[in-house]
């Protein structure tokens, strides 16, 4: 009797994990399935807000360059372009063809004219209060590692980035001071060092061996869309976003536009911005309605569904623009929230263009784009916050206690000051948490929030990285637990090793992963069993180890990492060791059943631990693993599910917030 239950168990689970597969393979993965009944709340939701459509008109001549924002009455420009009618150009001399304003640049790789450099500071540090390190974007925080040129007998608005032939004296050359905040003198750099070195002039920054020369020296004049480079062997363009081919003739939408390459079917890409049909706005001509309170009316959103309004912010305040010159692409494994965007922009059962119906809002900041990895994000996050918080009435409503950001960078949100960690909800990669921790030093002016670390899991939301481009059996992850599903929790391989890691263990830095690399490395460095693979560094075989073992350890390094998305993809059952640090969806997946979390303290024993599950065990586990799997993916024709996750986890907040589960 007990075998007949137990199988009617597996059965029926086996029933259900079958629909659930038939979804992830056959559907079109709609975010959410919006049942009919919801129809009747959304409009009872209408009723009660009482707003009405409007559709503002903005100036003549606006739509030549930008997009009428018909909510706002004012025009979205292409970077970096401003001005009622987009009119203005803060990056005039910043063209590599100043006769064709196609892209302008503040890239430091290739030198430009010095006074480009100016402008670009004025750009991107305009509210540094002089502290380069202030500055928001990363370029503007490396100027001082530029070269520049200045036209001799030029006045400042006849210069510009045009590459002049060399050899040909009709130019002065310098470094631009890397002391802080330069100061420029008659329009030039201030002291004699600051001159450069022949050696240097026309040199790509850090190579001796490729040089820019002028644009007609390479075909079709890399068609005003790049820099003309001189290499040993030969000429060629590199070319600007949004452009490609030998001679930057092709355009590039899928890289330049990576949140809509077709800019919804209602516009066009231009390097990055979305020029929209007329009647058509925002991130990826996906905006076509607005609203108004009517007079006397008071927003009070329902909390009957999740209904998410985005902001459309302006490109002067977050735009994404290339990182230098021929460097536009992102590490991948930072660009969930890339994912996220892109599914967002058209999941209209969540997504509302009607703010006063929201209880949610996303700010959708460029983190990434603008401080990269390891570098400061304040300067953009605060002048993204500064341009909603005075434009529009939400922020102010709840301090930010209903909105939400992305910060994949290493380290997440945990250098935050108090009054940017307190009220938003933060999505990260990284959720150490805990009280009075002690951990890395932070950067200056920063500090770790001493109550609860780098996040409040009642708030904040730990998601996925991205691995699939890295590792190219997670891509493949639906046909490896499709055999699992078959042989109930067995995948068929034999899978030889009980253990195995490859990375770094930095042996004399202990706050590195909390400890747990070094505890690994002292427990198996003078022994270690013959089902046991401990590896220091990468290996070239990291998708067939994972494939080969048993049990997979997932530490943390100076940061978030891989190895859990990895081990789950790879039906690895994950050994997760990582003190105080909270996983990706803790609050929504049940962690137990599926993967083994150890304290650091016992790692001597982790052997003896593993040893002690059966294989009937490992079965139901790894049977578990499937059931969970695609949360930790993020490419849908991959079967990921990890932005409908996402979604879910951001619904527990909104009503985390409503009941004040946590305490500011």
């Amino acid at each position: 009797m007990q075998c007949a239950g137990f199988c009617v168990k597996e059965i029926v689970k086996k029933i259900n994990t079958l629909l659930l597969f038939t979804f992830i393979v056959a559907s079109s993965y709609a975010v959410t399935v919006a049942p009919s009944s919801l129809s009747l709340n959304a409009s009872r939701l209408h009723a009660s807000i009482r707003s009405s459509p409007v559709m503002l008109s903005c100036p003549e001549g606006c739509t030549q360059l930008g997009n009428c924002n018909h909510e706002m009455g004012n025009c979205e420009c292409p970077w970096p372009r401003r001005g009622p009618t987009c009119e203005e150009d803060p990056l005039s001399l910043c063209y590599d063809d100043p006769t064709n304003h196609t892209v302008p640049s503040c890239g430091i790789r290739a030198p430009k004219n010095c006074e480009c450099y100016k402008q670009c500071q004025n750009l991107h540090c305009q509210d540094s209060n002089g502290d380069v390190y202030n500055c928001e974007h990363e370029l503007g925080r490396k100027i001082g590692e530029a070269r520049c040129f200045l036209y001799r007998n030029r006045p400042v608005d006849q210069q510009g980035s045009a590459i002049p032939k060399k050899g040909k004296e009709v130019v002065d050359w310098y470094r631009i001071p890397a002391q802080g905040w330069y100061v420029w003198k008659s329009g030039k750099p201030r002291w004699w060092w600051d001159w450069l070195p022949f050696k240097q002039r026309w040199a790509l920054r850090g190579s001796y061996e490729e040089f820019v020369i002028p644009l007609e020296d390479c075909p079709l004049n890399c068609t005003s869309r790049g820099v003309c480079i001189q290499e040993i062997t030969q000429i060629k363009c590199i070319c600007r976003k949004g452009f490609k081919g030998l001679a930057c003739e092709l355009d590039d939408n899928e890289e330049a536009c990576w949140f809509s390459p077709t800019c919804n079917g209602h516009g066009k890409c231009k390097s990055g911005f979305c020029h929209c049909d007329p009647g058509w706005w925002g991130l990826g001509c996906t905006r076509s309605s607005a609203y108004a309170l009517e007079s006397g009316s008071k927003a009070v959103p329902s909390r009957l569904r999740l209904r998410i309004y985005m902001y459309d912010i302006p490109s002067e305040h977050t735009f994404p623009g290339e990182y230098d010159d021929g460097v536009y692409t992102r590490d991948n494994m930072y660009a969930a929230y890339e994912y996220f965007i892109k599914y967002f922009l058209q999941d209209w059962d969540v997504r509302t263009e009607n703010p006063h119906e929201a209880n949610m809002f996303f700010v959708p900041a460029l983190v990434y784009f603008y401080a990269g990895n390891l570098g400061n994000p304040l300067p953009h996050l605060r002048k993204v916050v500064k341009y909603i918080s005075t434009t529009y009435p939400f922020w102010n409503r709840t301090g930010g206690r209903d909105h939400f950001w992305w910060m994949t960078g290493d380290q997440g949100a945990c250098w935050m000051p108090e009054d940017l960690m307190r009220n938003p909800i933060k999505l990260v990669h990284f959720g150490l948490t805990g009280s009075n921790l002690t951990w890395r030093d932070p950067p200056r002016d920063l500090h770790l929030d001493k109550e609860y670390g780098c996040i409040l899991p009642e708030r904040d939301i730990v998601t996925p990285p991205v691995v699939h481009n890295k590792f190219p059996n997670t891509g493949k992850s639906i046909d490896l637990f499709k055999t699992i599903l078959e042989n109930r929790g067995s995948d068929a391989r034999l899978r030889k090793l009980l253990l195995f890691f490859a990375g770094a263990f930095q042996m004399t830095d202990m706050m590195y992963s909390g400890g747990a690399r070094q505890a690994l490395n002292t427990t198996f460095q003078n022994h270690s069993p013959s089902d046991v693979l401990m590896m220091q560094g990468t290996t070239h075989r990291y998708d067939d180890l994972f494939l080969d073992s048993k049990f997979c350890v997932a530490p943390y390094g100076f940061g978030w990492g891989l190895r859990l998305s990895i081990a789950v993809t790879h039906a690895c059952i994950p050994v997760i060791i990582q003190d105080h640090v909270h996983q990706p969806f803790e609050d929504i997946l049940p962690y137990q059943q599926f993967s083994v979390r150890l304290r650091v303290k016992d790692v001597p024993s982790i052997v003896s631990i593993l040893r002690s599950y059966s294989d009937e065990q490992l079965a139901v586990m790894r049977y578990e693993l499937w059931n969970h799997w695609a949360a930790f993916l993020w490419p849908r024709e991959a079967g990921g599910l990890a932005y409908n996750y996402t979604i879910k986890a951001l619904r527990k907040r909104m009503y985390n917030y409503a009941a004040e589960y946590y305490r500011l």
